[in-house]
């Protein structure tokens, strides 16, 4: 199959207040991306006790990750 790599464009408002004491803040910007190539997926079967069989999609390095860019 050959497929073109798929890219996942998003943005946001970081509104938790977890890392309240770090560089992030509420308010802050951020924008990032998904990808990932489909040609470069390998997929594995595997067996195990509860349902049988597990499905694994295992991508080789540098063919899928996520980028993400907070403006503070």
């Amino acid at each position: 199959m050959n497929a073109a790599p798929i890219t996942f464009e998003f943005t946001g408002v970081w509104r938790d207040e977890v890392l309240a004491n770090g560089p992030v803040q509420p308010g802050d910007t951020f924008s990032g991306s998904f990808f990932y190539d489909p040609n470069a997926a390998v997929i594995k079967f595997h067996g195990n006790s509860v349902s049988g069989e597990d499905t694994a999609y295992v991508f080789s390095p540098g063919s899928a990750g996520v980028e993400l860019r907070v403006n503070t």
